[in-house]
C-alpha cells in the first residue's frame, strides 16, 4: 500500500513538473516572440538623407536580442540556459561582451571548412607581383582621413562572382566600417561572398563579420542582379568593450558589436583569392551604388565633397579593376575581373 502510495506521488510530481515546465516554455516562446515582433525596421528612402531624429533612432537603438536576454534573466534564466533559448530563434549572443546577432539561412559545416579568413586591407603589396604574395588582390575606395565618419548606408549589387579551381577561389564584396589602435585593427563589414566547396562554387552568401566579436554571421542569400541594402552605424552607447554598432541588411537588425572608436575609416572593397596567381573573370560588373555617410548627428551624400581615394593592391598586375563616377547625389563605384 505504502508503495503504491509512493508511485503516485511520484507520478502525480513528475506530471506537475512536466505541466509546469510547458506553461514556463510556452511563456519564455511568447516573451521571445513579442520583443521579435516588436523590433521596428529602419526606414530606408531611396535618394534620400534621412533627417536628425531618423539619425537619433539608430544612435538609440536596442537591439531585440538584448532586450530578450533582459527579460529572460528577470525570470531567473541563466547564460547558458537563454543561449541555448536564443538559438531556436536564430539567434545569437556573446555573455562576455553582449555582442547579438540573428542569423537567417547558413552555409553547412562542410561549406565553412573551406572558408579562407578575413584579413584587414594592406596598401603594403605594392610593386610585388601577385603569385608571390598572400594570393589575394583588393580594390577599394576609401575616405580619408579615418576619424570623421560614424557608418554608411549603402546598396550593393554583386557581379556573378564566377570561381574555378585554377583561377579565383574565394570572392568577397564588402563594406568595411573600423579603424587601427597601435597596430591592431578593429572593424566589421557586411556585404557578399562566394567560395570554392570541393572544386565547386557555393552560393552567393551575405554576410557580417567582425573580427573579435563572432567573425562570420549568416544571413541568406542573393544573387548577381539583385540590390541589397547594408546600414553600419557606430552608436554613442559605450561599455567596458567599446562603443557599440548595430547592422541593418535590407532595414532589418541583424548584429550589433563593438568597435574601439565611435568615427572611424569607411570603405568599400572587391577582394578575391588565388591559389594559383591567375584570376577568374567575372562575366559582370558589381555595383555599389546610392552611398551615404553618417557624421556626427547628420548624413552626407558620399560624394566629390568627401576626401576620398581610390587605391588597389597588388599596384602591378592587380586583377580586379575598377570605375566611379557622380551618379545622382552620389558616388557610384563598379568593380570587376
Amino acid at each position: 500500500m505504502r508503495k503504491a502510495v509512493l508511485v503516485l506521488l511520484l507520478f502525480v510530481i513528475a506530471c506537475n513538473g512536466t505541466v509546469a515546465g510547458k506553461e514556463f516554455s510556452d511563456e519564455v516562446s511568447e516573451i521571445v516572440e513579442r520583443i521579435l515582433n516588436e523590433d521596428v525596421k529602419v526606414n530606408v528612402q531611396p535618394g534620400k538623407l534621412p533627417s536628425k531624429a531618423e539619425i537619433e533612432q539608430l544612435n538609440t537603438y536596442v537591439n531585440p536580442v538584448t532586450k530578450i536576454v533582459k527579460a529572460l534573466k528577470a525570470r531567473g534564466l541563466d547564460n547558458k540556459e537563454i543561449v541555448e533559448i536564443l538559438k531556436r530563434y536564430n539567434l545569437g549572443w556573446d555573455p562576455r561582451t553582449g555582442a547579438a546577432w540573428r542569423e537567417f539561412k547558413k552555409p553547412s559545416e562542410k561549406e565553412l571548412s573551406y572558408l579562407k579568413t578575413l584579413k584587414p586591407l594592406s596598401k603594403n603589396n605594392n610593386d610585388v607581383s601577385i603569385n608571390q604574395i598572400s594570393g589575394q588582390a583588393n580594390q577599394v575606395m576609401e575616405v580619408i582621413p579615418d576619424d570623421i565618419y560614424r557608418g554608411i548606408n549603402t546598396n550593393l549589387k554583386p557581379s556573378e562572382m564566377r570561381l574555378e579551381s585554377d583561377g579565383t577561389v574565394q570572392h568577397v564584396i564588402t563594406t568595411h566600417v573600423g579603424r587601427t589602435l597601435v597596430n591592431e585593427s578593429c572593424w566589421t563589414e557586411a556585404g557578399v561572398v562566394r567560395w570554392l566547396v570541393d572544386g565547386e562554387p557555393s552560393d552567393i552568401w551575405i554576410f557580417t563579420f567582425d573580427n573579435d566579436e563572432g567573425q562570420w554571421k549568416w544571413h541568406g542569400t542573393t544573387n548577381s542582379s539583385t540590390f541589397t541594402n547594408y546600414i553600419i552605424y557606430v552608436t554613442d552607447q559605450v561599455d567596458a568593450w567599446g562603443y557599440i554598432y548595430h547592422i541593418w541588411i535590407n532595414e532589418e537588425w541583424v548584429r550589433s558589436g563593438h568597435l574601439w572608436y565611435r568615427e572611424n575609416n569607411v570603405d568599400q572593397a572587391n577582394e578575391v583569392w588565388t591559389d594559383t596567381g591567375s584570376y577568374t573573370d567575372d562575366y559582370g560588373v558589381a555595383k555599389h551604388d546610392d552611398p551615404f555617410l553618417y557624421i556626427q548627428d547628420y548624413a552626407v551624400w558620399w560624394d566629390d565633397n568627401v576626401r576620398t581615394e581610390w587605391w588597389h593592391s597588388p599596384t602591378n598586375q592587380c586583377p580586379v579593376k575598377e570605375y566611379h563616377e557622380l551618379e545622382g547625389s552620389s558616388w557610384a563605384y563598379w568593380t570587376w575581373i
